[in-house]
Protein backbone atom coordinates (compact mmCIF):
# COMPACT_ATOMS: atom_id res chain seq x y z
CA UNK A 1 0.00 0.00 0.00
CA UNK A 2 2.86 2.14 0.62
CA UNK A 3 4.01 1.67 -2.77
CA UNK A 4 0.61 3.33 -4.14
CA UNK A 5 0.91 5.74 -1.72
CA UNK A 6 4.14 6.76 -3.33
CA UNK A 7 2.85 6.50 -7.08
CA UNK A 8 0.18 8.82 -5.94
CA UNK A 9 2.05 11.38 -4.81
CA UNK A 10 4.67 11.24 -7.79
CA UNK A 11 2.08 11.72 -10.07
CA UNK A 12 -0.06 14.22 -8.11
CA UNK A 13 1.69 15.79 -5.85
CA UNK A 14 -0.29 14.70 -2.99
CA UNK A 15 0.16 12.62 -0.23
CA UNK A 16 -2.17 9.98 0.90
CA UNK A 17 -2.21 6.53 3.22
CA UNK A 18 -4.57 4.72 1.40
CA UNK A 19 -4.20 1.63 3.90
CA UNK A 20 -7.40 2.41 5.35
CA UNK A 21 -9.79 2.70 2.02
CA UNK A 22 -8.08 -0.16 0.48
CA UNK A 23 -7.88 -3.20 2.58
CA UNK A 24 -5.98 -6.68 1.45
CA UNK A 25 -7.70 -9.01 -1.06
CA UNK A 26 -10.27 -5.86 -2.30
CA UNK A 27 -12.98 -6.90 -4.72
CA UNK A 28 -12.54 -4.97 -8.42
CA UNK A 29 -15.92 -3.30 -7.63
CA UNK A 30 -13.80 -1.95 -4.28
CA UNK A 31 -11.26 -0.85 -6.30
CA UNK A 32 -13.51 1.52 -8.16
CA UNK A 33 -15.08 3.16 -5.17
CA UNK A 34 -11.82 3.83 -3.77
CA UNK A 35 -10.44 5.44 -6.89
CA UNK A 36 -13.74 7.93 -6.60
CA UNK A 37 -12.93 8.57 -2.92
CA UNK A 38 -8.63 9.36 -3.54
CA UNK A 39 -10.30 11.49 -6.65
CA UNK A 40 -12.01 13.52 -4.34
CA UNK A 41 -9.00 14.13 -2.27
CA UNK A 42 -6.85 14.65 -5.33
CA UNK A 43 -9.56 17.23 -6.76
CA UNK A 44 -8.77 19.33 -9.58
CA UNK A 45 -5.44 19.10 -9.10
CA UNK A 46 -2.94 18.27 -12.68
CA UNK A 47 -0.68 15.63 -12.60
CA UNK A 48 3.19 15.91 -13.16
CA UNK A 49 4.12 15.29 -16.89
CA UNK A 50 5.69 12.41 -17.44
CA UNK A 51 8.47 11.61 -19.64
CA UNK A 52 7.93 8.72 -22.62
CA UNK A 53 11.01 7.00 -23.22
CA UNK A 54 11.42 3.97 -25.79
CA UNK A 55 12.24 0.48 -24.01
CA UNK A 56 15.53 -0.80 -24.23
CA UNK A 57 17.51 -3.45 -23.05
CA UNK A 58 21.29 -4.34 -22.73
CA UNK A 59 22.87 -6.42 -24.90
CA UNK A 60 23.29 -10.06 -23.53
CA UNK A 61 27.61 -10.67 -23.65
CA UNK A 62 28.43 -12.63 -26.55
CA UNK A 63 28.03 -16.39 -26.42
CA UNK A 64 30.88 -18.21 -24.78
CA UNK A 65 31.57 -20.39 -27.98
CA UNK A 66 32.35 -18.89 -31.31
CA UNK A 67 30.76 -19.73 -34.47
CA UNK A 68 31.38 -22.91 -36.23
CA UNK A 69 31.38 -22.81 -40.01
CA UNK A 70 28.86 -24.95 -42.77
CA UNK A 71 31.65 -27.94 -42.71
CA UNK A 72 31.67 -28.43 -39.09
CA UNK A 73 27.72 -27.77 -39.12
CA UNK A 74 27.71 -30.36 -42.15
CA UNK A 75 29.56 -33.21 -39.83
CA UNK A 76 27.48 -32.51 -36.47
CA UNK A 77 24.62 -32.96 -38.21
CA UNK A 78 26.04 -36.42 -39.71
CA UNK A 79 26.84 -37.21 -36.54
CA UNK A 80 23.69 -36.42 -35.08
CA UNK A 81 21.33 -38.97 -37.18
CA UNK A 82 22.79 -42.45 -36.08
CA UNK A 83 22.89 -41.61 -32.62
CA UNK A 84 19.46 -40.17 -32.96
CA UNK A 85 18.19 -43.15 -34.62
CA UNK A 86 19.56 -45.28 -31.84
CA UNK A 87 16.77 -43.37 -29.67
CA UNK A 88 14.31 -44.15 -32.07
CA UNK A 89 13.98 -41.05 -34.06
CA UNK A 90 12.60 -41.94 -37.41
CA UNK A 91 12.77 -39.28 -40.88
CA UNK A 92 9.93 -41.69 -42.86
CA UNK A 93 10.56 -39.18 -45.87
CA UNK A 94 13.22 -36.24 -44.71
CA UNK A 95 16.62 -35.65 -45.21
CA UNK A 96 18.26 -33.08 -44.17
CA UNK A 97 20.97 -30.24 -46.24
CA UNK A 98 23.09 -27.76 -44.95
CA UNK A 99 23.94 -24.65 -47.18
CA UNK A 100 27.03 -22.83 -47.85
CA UNK A 101 26.21 -20.53 -44.64
CA UNK A 102 25.87 -23.15 -42.28
CA UNK A 103 22.12 -23.11 -42.39
CA UNK A 104 20.32 -26.56 -42.00
CA UNK A 105 16.93 -26.83 -44.13
CA UNK A 106 14.87 -30.05 -43.87
CA UNK A 107 13.36 -31.63 -47.41
CA UNK A 108 11.45 -34.31 -48.52
CA UNK A 109 13.43 -37.61 -49.63
CA UNK A 110 11.12 -38.72 -51.61
CA UNK A 111 6.93 -37.92 -52.63
CA UNK A 112 4.94 -37.21 -49.81
CA UNK A 113 1.28 -37.63 -49.86
CA UNK A 114 -1.15 -35.23 -47.90
CA UNK A 115 -1.55 -37.19 -43.92
CA UNK A 116 1.68 -39.40 -44.60
CA UNK A 117 3.61 -39.69 -41.53
CA UNK A 118 7.18 -37.70 -42.10
CA UNK A 119 9.34 -38.34 -38.83
CA UNK A 120 8.67 -39.78 -35.02
CA UNK A 121 10.43 -38.55 -31.92
CA UNK A 122 9.86 -40.73 -29.05
CA UNK A 123 10.42 -39.56 -25.94
CA UNK A 124 13.69 -40.88 -25.07
CA UNK A 125 15.51 -38.98 -27.82
CA UNK A 126 13.97 -35.55 -26.13
CA UNK A 127 15.11 -33.46 -23.62
CA UNK A 128 12.53 -33.13 -20.98
CA UNK A 129 13.24 -30.30 -17.78
CA UNK A 130 11.88 -32.97 -15.30
CA UNK A 131 13.71 -35.85 -16.73
CA UNK A 132 17.28 -35.07 -16.52
CA UNK A 133 18.90 -37.36 -13.74
CA UNK A 134 20.37 -39.50 -16.50
CA UNK A 135 22.50 -36.74 -17.82
CA UNK A 136 25.98 -35.74 -17.00
CA UNK A 137 24.47 -32.61 -15.09
CA UNK A 138 21.71 -34.18 -13.62
CA UNK A 139 18.56 -32.90 -11.93
CA UNK A 140 18.25 -28.65 -12.24
CA UNK A 141 16.52 -27.22 -9.61
CA UNK A 142 17.53 -23.62 -10.41
CA UNK A 143 16.04 -21.32 -8.37
CA UNK A 144 15.01 -23.53 -5.35
CA UNK A 145 11.14 -23.37 -3.94
CA UNK A 146 11.09 -19.74 -5.37
CA UNK A 147 9.95 -20.20 -8.90
CA UNK A 148 9.18 -22.98 -11.41
CA UNK A 149 10.38 -23.01 -14.84
CA UNK A 150 10.67 -25.30 -17.77
CA UNK A 151 12.68 -23.35 -19.93
CA UNK A 152 14.93 -21.94 -17.64
CA UNK A 153 15.82 -25.29 -16.37
CA UNK A 154 17.27 -26.52 -19.40
CA UNK A 155 18.66 -23.19 -20.28
CA UNK A 156 20.83 -23.97 -16.38
CA UNK A 157 20.98 -27.43 -17.69
CA UNK A 158 22.55 -26.45 -21.46
CA UNK A 159 24.88 -24.03 -19.75
CA UNK A 160 26.16 -27.02 -17.65
CA UNK A 161 25.88 -30.05 -19.98
CA UNK A 162 27.94 -28.16 -22.90
CA UNK A 163 30.93 -28.11 -20.52
CA UNK A 164 31.11 -32.40 -20.70
CA UNK A 165 32.61 -34.12 -23.53
CA UNK A 166 31.46 -37.47 -22.19
CA UNK A 167 27.91 -35.99 -22.34
CA UNK A 168 25.32 -38.58 -23.09
CA UNK A 169 23.56 -35.92 -25.54
CA UNK A 170 26.98 -34.88 -26.98
CA UNK A 171 25.97 -35.59 -30.36
CA UNK A 172 22.92 -33.29 -30.22
CA UNK A 173 24.68 -30.62 -28.35
CA UNK A 174 27.06 -30.21 -31.25
CA UNK A 175 24.79 -29.41 -33.57
CA UNK A 176 23.36 -26.45 -31.46
CA UNK A 177 24.43 -23.21 -32.94
CA UNK A 178 27.15 -21.58 -30.95
CA UNK A 179 26.25 -18.07 -31.56
CA UNK A 180 22.41 -16.75 -32.37
CA UNK A 181 23.55 -13.32 -34.36
CA UNK A 182 19.78 -12.94 -35.57
CA UNK A 183 18.52 -12.42 -32.39
CA UNK A 184 17.64 -9.42 -30.89
CA UNK A 185 18.96 -10.34 -27.37
CA UNK A 186 22.47 -9.26 -28.75
CA UNK A 187 21.45 -6.24 -30.63
CA UNK A 188 22.92 -2.90 -29.07
CA UNK A 189 21.19 -0.05 -29.57
CA UNK A 190 21.71 1.09 -32.91
CA UNK A 191 19.86 -2.16 -33.75
CA UNK A 192 17.53 -1.41 -30.93
CA UNK A 193 16.66 2.11 -32.92
CA UNK A 194 15.22 -0.62 -36.06
CA UNK A 195 12.72 -1.19 -33.83
CA UNK A 196 11.36 2.13 -32.53
CA UNK A 197 7.91 3.10 -31.85
CA UNK A 198 6.79 -0.31 -31.93
CA UNK A 199 4.89 -3.16 -29.47
CA UNK A 200 7.69 -5.66 -30.74
CA UNK A 201 10.41 -3.83 -28.73
CA UNK A 202 8.74 -3.51 -25.49
CA UNK A 203 8.08 -7.25 -25.52
CA UNK A 204 11.26 -7.69 -26.50
CA UNK A 205 12.93 -5.69 -24.04
CA UNK A 206 10.88 -6.84 -21.25
CA UNK A 207 12.19 -10.05 -22.17
CA UNK A 208 15.75 -9.10 -22.28
CA UNK A 209 15.29 -7.85 -18.83
CA UNK A 210 13.63 -11.19 -17.40
CA UNK A 211 16.72 -13.40 -18.63
CA UNK A 212 19.25 -10.66 -16.40
CA UNK A 213 16.96 -10.67 -13.21
CA UNK A 214 16.68 -14.24 -13.62
CA UNK A 215 20.15 -15.35 -13.94
CA UNK A 216 20.49 -13.47 -10.29
CA UNK A 217 18.10 -15.04 -9.31
CA UNK A 218 19.70 -18.51 -9.28
CA UNK A 219 20.85 -20.45 -6.33
CA UNK A 220 23.70 -19.19 -5.19
CA UNK A 221 25.89 -21.97 -6.48
CA UNK A 222 24.83 -22.32 -10.27
CA UNK A 223 24.57 -18.08 -9.91
CA UNK A 224 28.41 -18.75 -9.16
CA UNK A 225 29.39 -21.51 -11.50
CA UNK A 226 27.23 -20.13 -14.72
CA UNK A 227 28.06 -16.54 -16.83
CA UNK A 228 25.86 -14.49 -17.57
CA UNK A 229 26.81 -15.32 -21.10
CA UNK A 230 26.26 -19.06 -20.39
CA UNK A 231 22.76 -18.45 -19.26
CA UNK A 232 21.85 -15.94 -21.66
CA UNK A 233 22.88 -18.63 -24.61
CA UNK A 234 21.20 -21.09 -22.86
CA UNK A 235 17.87 -19.11 -22.89
CA UNK A 236 18.21 -18.03 -26.53
CA UNK A 237 18.76 -21.61 -27.57
CA UNK A 238 15.80 -22.68 -25.60
CA UNK A 239 13.48 -20.41 -26.47
CA UNK A 240 14.84 -21.00 -30.26
CA UNK A 241 14.39 -24.57 -30.04
CA UNK A 242 12.55 -25.39 -27.05
CA UNK A 243 8.38 -27.26 -27.20
CA UNK A 244 5.34 -27.40 -24.86
CA UNK A 245 4.13 -30.50 -24.83
CA UNK A 246 1.49 -32.52 -22.84
CA UNK A 247 2.45 -35.91 -22.26
CA UNK A 248 0.00 -38.22 -20.14
CA UNK A 249 -1.73 -34.89 -18.96
CA UNK A 250 1.55 -33.25 -17.84
CA UNK A 251 2.51 -30.28 -19.44
CA UNK A 252 6.60 -30.34 -20.42
CA UNK A 253 9.22 -28.34 -21.63
CA UNK A 254 11.42 -29.96 -24.00
CA UNK A 255 14.29 -29.85 -25.98
CA UNK A 256 13.69 -32.42 -29.22
CA UNK A 257 16.70 -33.25 -31.42
CA UNK A 258 15.82 -33.45 -35.18
CA UNK A 259 11.68 -31.48 -34.81
CA UNK A 260 13.95 -28.19 -34.22
CA UNK A 261 15.75 -28.51 -37.42
CA UNK A 262 12.52 -27.92 -39.36
CA UNK A 263 11.72 -23.94 -40.63
CA UNK A 264 7.98 -22.30 -40.04
CA UNK A 265 5.90 -22.25 -42.21
CA UNK A 266 2.31 -22.95 -41.38
CA UNK A 267 0.35 -25.48 -43.39
CA UNK A 268 3.14 -27.73 -44.27
CA UNK A 269 3.19 -30.20 -41.18
CA UNK A 270 1.27 -31.00 -37.98
CA UNK A 271 2.69 -32.41 -35.27
CA UNK A 272 1.48 -34.17 -32.09
CA UNK A 273 2.49 -36.04 -29.09
CA UNK A 274 0.90 -39.22 -29.16
CA UNK A 275 1.05 -40.67 -25.68
CA UNK A 276 0.06 -44.49 -27.14
CA UNK A 277 3.70 -44.65 -29.31
CA UNK A 278 5.21 -42.15 -26.50
CA UNK A 279 6.48 -39.92 -29.13
CA UNK A 280 6.45 -36.82 -31.35
CA UNK A 281 4.57 -37.47 -34.86
CA UNK A 282 4.79 -35.38 -37.61
CA UNK A 283 2.30 -35.39 -40.59
CA UNK A 284 2.17 -34.18 -43.53
CA UNK A 285 -0.81 -31.78 -44.23
CA UNK A 286 -0.30 -31.66 -48.33
CA UNK A 287 1.73 -33.58 -51.00
CA UNK A 288 5.10 -33.23 -51.30
CA UNK A 289 7.41 -33.28 -54.48
CA UNK A 290 10.78 -34.96 -54.04
CA UNK A 291 13.38 -32.37 -52.95
CA UNK A 292 11.02 -29.58 -51.67
CA UNK A 293 11.26 -28.39 -48.60
CA UNK A 294 9.31 -28.80 -45.43
CA UNK A 295 8.37 -27.30 -42.72
CA UNK A 296 7.19 -27.16 -38.98
CA UNK A 297 4.27 -24.36 -37.88
CA UNK A 298 5.65 -22.69 -34.81
CA UNK A 299 2.33 -22.00 -33.86
CA UNK A 300 -0.06 -18.71 -34.16
CA UNK A 301 2.85 -16.01 -33.37
CA UNK A 302 3.20 -12.66 -34.23
CA UNK A 303 6.06 -11.04 -35.64
CA UNK A 304 7.29 -9.76 -32.12
CA UNK A 305 7.82 -13.40 -31.12
CA UNK A 306 9.14 -14.42 -33.61
CA UNK A 307 11.56 -11.88 -33.85
CA UNK A 308 11.99 -12.47 -30.35
CA UNK A 309 12.95 -16.13 -30.36
CA UNK A 310 13.91 -17.00 -33.64
CA UNK A 311 15.22 -13.43 -35.05
CA UNK A 312 12.80 -13.37 -38.22
CA UNK A 313 9.76 -11.95 -39.05
CA UNK A 314 6.54 -12.51 -41.42
CA UNK A 315 5.27 -10.35 -44.43
CA UNK A 316 1.35 -9.97 -43.79
CA UNK A 317 1.80 -11.91 -40.84
CA UNK A 318 -1.99 -13.03 -39.11
CA UNK A 319 -0.91 -13.21 -35.75
CA UNK A 320 0.51 -9.84 -35.91
CA UNK A 321 0.58 -7.74 -32.92
CA UNK A 322 0.19 -3.63 -32.29
CA UNK A 323 0.07 -0.78 -29.64
CA UNK A 324 -2.47 0.71 -28.77
CA UNK A 325 -1.60 3.98 -27.31
CA UNK A 326 -3.79 5.83 -24.91
CA UNK A 327 -3.28 9.49 -24.07
CA UNK A 328 -2.67 10.36 -20.32
CA UNK A 329 -6.63 10.88 -19.50
CA UNK A 330 -8.16 14.12 -17.90
CA UNK A 331 -9.70 12.22 -14.98
CA UNK A 332 -8.37 11.45 -12.38
CA UNK A 333 -11.15 8.99 -11.46
CA UNK A 334 -10.70 7.28 -14.73
CA UNK A 335 -6.43 7.18 -14.27
CA UNK A 336 -6.69 5.93 -10.54
CA UNK A 337 -9.46 3.23 -11.60
CA UNK A 338 -7.19 1.73 -14.58
CA UNK A 339 -4.02 1.68 -12.18
CA UNK A 340 -5.71 0.38 -9.59
CA UNK A 341 -8.09 -2.49 -11.92
CA UNK A 342 -5.24 -3.05 -14.54
CA UNK A 343 -2.15 -1.36 -13.18
CA UNK A 344 -1.45 0.81 -16.50
CA UNK A 345 0.73 4.20 -15.51
CA UNK A 346 -0.48 6.72 -13.60
CA UNK A 347 -0.64 10.55 -15.51
CA UNK A 348 1.12 9.10 -18.05
CA UNK A 349 0.49 7.15 -21.73
CA UNK A 350 -0.55 3.79 -21.78
CA UNK A 351 0.45 1.32 -24.55
CA UNK A 352 -1.82 -1.43 -25.15
CA UNK A 353 -0.73 -4.44 -27.09
CA UNK A 354 -3.46 -6.28 -28.93
CA UNK A 355 -3.64 -8.71 -31.76
CA UNK A 356 -5.66 -9.81 -34.45
CA UNK A 357 -8.83 -11.16 -32.34
CA UNK A 358 -11.30 -9.72 -29.36
CA UNK A 359 -9.18 -11.14 -26.74
CA UNK A 360 -8.47 -10.59 -22.90
CA UNK A 361 -5.42 -8.33 -25.01
CA UNK A 362 -8.59 -6.35 -26.76
CA UNK A 363 -11.21 -6.75 -24.13
CA UNK A 364 -9.52 -4.65 -21.71
CA UNK A 365 -8.01 -2.07 -24.07
CA UNK A 366 -11.85 -1.85 -24.88
CA UNK A 367 -12.59 -1.62 -21.29
CA UNK A 368 -10.02 1.12 -21.18
CA UNK A 369 -11.90 3.32 -23.61
CA UNK A 370 -15.39 2.84 -22.34
CA UNK A 371 -13.55 3.85 -18.97
CA UNK A 372 -12.13 7.03 -20.28
CA UNK A 373 -15.30 8.46 -22.45
CA UNK A 374 -18.43 7.49 -19.84
CA UNK A 375 -19.44 9.37 -17.25
CA UNK A 376 -17.96 8.49 -14.19
CA UNK A 377 -21.88 8.05 -12.71
CA UNK A 378 -22.44 5.63 -15.43
CA UNK A 379 -19.34 3.62 -15.10
CA UNK A 380 -20.80 3.16 -10.86
CA UNK A 381 -24.12 2.37 -12.12
CA UNK A 382 -23.30 -0.47 -14.49
CA UNK A 383 -20.88 -1.40 -11.78
CA UNK A 384 -23.44 -2.41 -9.72
CA UNK A 385 -25.24 -3.87 -12.20
CA UNK A 386 -22.92 -6.60 -12.82
CA UNK A 387 -20.55 -4.80 -15.71
CA UNK A 388 -17.76 -5.41 -14.14
CA UNK A 389 -16.14 -8.92 -15.09
CA UNK A 390 -13.14 -10.64 -14.88
CA UNK A 391 -12.32 -7.05 -14.32
CA UNK A 392 -13.46 -5.81 -17.61
CA UNK A 393 -16.19 -3.37 -18.37
CA UNK A 394 -18.90 -4.51 -20.51
CA UNK A 395 -21.44 -3.03 -22.23
CA UNK A 396 -22.22 0.74 -20.41
CA UNK A 397 -24.87 2.00 -23.08
CA UNK A 398 -24.93 2.47 -26.83
CA UNK A 399 -23.84 5.81 -26.52
CA UNK A 400 -21.24 5.46 -24.33
CA UNK A 401 -19.99 2.52 -26.66
CA UNK A 402 -19.63 4.48 -29.67
CA UNK A 403 -17.60 6.97 -28.08
CA UNK A 404 -15.45 4.00 -26.95
CA UNK A 405 -15.09 2.76 -30.54
CA UNK A 406 -13.93 6.26 -31.42
CA UNK A 407 -11.63 6.75 -28.22
CA UNK A 408 -10.19 3.09 -29.91
CA UNK A 409 -9.83 4.88 -33.00
CA UNK A 410 -8.13 7.55 -31.54
CA UNK A 411 -5.63 4.93 -29.78
CA UNK A 412 -4.91 3.21 -33.11
CA UNK A 413 -4.23 6.59 -34.83
CA UNK A 414 -1.68 7.30 -31.66
CA UNK A 415 -0.15 3.60 -32.18
CA UNK A 416 0.17 4.49 -36.00
CA UNK A 417 1.78 8.09 -35.31
CA UNK A 418 4.47 6.82 -32.92
CA UNK A 419 5.77 4.25 -35.80
CA UNK A 420 5.55 7.03 -38.49
CA UNK A 421 9.09 8.45 -39.55
CA UNK A 422 11.72 5.78 -39.74
CA UNK A 423 14.07 6.80 -42.05
CA UNK A 424 13.96 3.10 -43.73
CA UNK A 425 10.59 3.21 -44.10
CA UNK A 426 10.46 6.68 -45.50
CA UNK A 427 12.33 5.88 -48.33
CA UNK A 428 15.36 7.87 -47.13
CA UNK A 429 17.14 5.01 -45.63
CA UNK A 430 19.42 1.83 -47.10
CA UNK A 431 18.84 0.20 -50.74
CA UNK A 432 16.74 -3.40 -49.73
CA UNK A 433 19.80 -4.55 -51.37
CA UNK A 434 22.20 -3.02 -48.74
CA UNK A 435 20.02 -3.90 -45.75
CA UNK A 436 21.24 -6.46 -43.43
CA UNK A 437 18.73 -9.09 -42.46
CA UNK A 438 18.01 -7.93 -39.36
CA UNK A 439 16.78 -4.69 -40.91
CA UNK A 440 14.55 -6.77 -43.33
CA UNK A 441 12.81 -8.34 -40.20
CA UNK A 442 12.43 -5.49 -38.07
CA UNK A 443 10.35 -3.29 -41.45
CA UNK A 444 8.47 -6.42 -41.55
CA UNK A 445 7.68 -5.75 -37.74
CA UNK A 446 6.91 -2.19 -38.53
CA UNK A 447 4.72 -2.73 -41.41
CA UNK A 448 2.72 -5.57 -39.82
CA UNK A 449 1.96 -3.27 -36.54
CA UNK A 450 0.75 -0.64 -38.94
CA UNK A 451 -1.17 -2.90 -40.78
CA UNK A 452 -3.19 -4.00 -37.83
CA UNK A 453 -3.87 -0.58 -35.93
CA UNK A 454 -5.34 0.20 -39.69
CA UNK A 455 -7.48 -2.80 -39.08
CA UNK A 456 -8.48 -1.71 -35.82
CA UNK A 457 -9.43 1.69 -37.33
CA UNK A 458 -11.63 0.11 -40.08
CA UNK A 459 -13.00 -1.67 -37.60
CA UNK A 460 -14.22 0.99 -34.98
CA UNK A 461 -15.79 2.93 -38.27
CA UNK A 462 -17.63 -0.44 -39.06
CA UNK A 463 -18.78 -1.15 -35.92
CA UNK A 464 -20.31 2.25 -34.73
CA UNK A 465 -23.04 2.30 -37.22
CA UNK A 466 -24.37 -1.08 -36.22
CA UNK A 467 -25.12 0.41 -32.36
CA UNK A 468 -27.61 3.03 -33.37
CA UNK A 469 -30.80 1.26 -31.40
CA UNK A 470 -29.23 -1.87 -31.69
CA UNK A 471 -30.35 -5.34 -30.84
CA UNK A 472 -29.12 -8.41 -29.73
CA UNK A 473 -30.77 -9.98 -32.83
CA UNK A 474 -29.80 -7.71 -35.40
CA UNK A 475 -25.84 -7.46 -34.49
CA UNK A 476 -26.47 -11.47 -34.37
CA UNK A 477 -27.55 -11.14 -37.63
CA UNK A 478 -24.82 -8.65 -38.77
CA UNK A 479 -22.11 -10.80 -37.52
CA UNK A 480 -23.41 -14.46 -39.12
CA UNK A 481 -22.91 -12.69 -42.42
CA UNK A 482 -19.38 -11.89 -42.14
CA UNK A 483 -17.45 -15.74 -42.79
CA UNK A 484 -15.65 -17.31 -40.58
CA UNK A 485 -12.41 -17.37 -42.02
CA UNK A 486 -12.37 -13.84 -42.37
CA UNK A 487 -9.06 -11.88 -41.03
CA UNK A 488 -8.74 -8.31 -40.18
CA UNK A 489 -11.48 -5.74 -40.03
CA UNK A 490 -13.67 -8.27 -40.52
CA UNK A 491 -12.82 -10.82 -37.56
CA UNK A 492 -12.82 -8.25 -35.64
CA UNK A 493 -16.21 -6.62 -36.11
CA UNK A 494 -17.92 -10.05 -36.46
CA UNK A 495 -15.94 -11.34 -33.03
CA UNK A 496 -17.05 -7.86 -31.34
CA UNK A 497 -20.95 -7.88 -32.49
CA UNK A 498 -21.05 -11.90 -31.24
CA UNK A 499 -19.80 -10.35 -28.27
CA UNK A 500 -22.25 -7.23 -27.71
CA UNK A 501 -25.16 -8.96 -28.50
CA UNK A 502 -24.40 -11.59 -25.65
CA UNK A 503 -24.57 -9.29 -23.34
CA UNK A 504 -27.54 -7.33 -24.97
CA UNK A 505 -29.45 -10.66 -25.08
CA UNK A 506 -28.27 -11.91 -21.42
Amino acid sequence: MADLDQRIAAAYGVQLTVAGWLPPGARPERLIVVADDIAQVIGDRPPRPTPVREATWSPSPPPPRPAVGAAAREAALRAMLPWAAVRGARLDALELHVDAAGACTTRASRAIASGERVATIPRRAMIIDDGLAASATGSIDPFGPMIASGPSTLAVWLALEQRCAESPWRPYLDVLPHALPDLPCYRDEVDQDELIGTAARTSIAAAGKQVTDLHGLLIADLRDRISAAEYAWGCAVVASRGYRLTIAGIDHYALVPISDLLDHRPGDTRWVFDDVEDAMVYTALRPFAAGEPVHASYGAIGNARLLLNYGFALADNPNDEAALVFAPTPSVRADLVAHLLWDLPLAAPAALPVGTCIDARFRRALSLARLRVAPFADVLAAVGEGALHRRELTWLGADNERAALAELATAARAGLERLAGHASDAGTGLAESARTSWQRACALVRHGERALLAEIVAFTAAAAPLLVAPTAAALTAAAAAIPDDATGRDRLLREYLHGVADVLGA
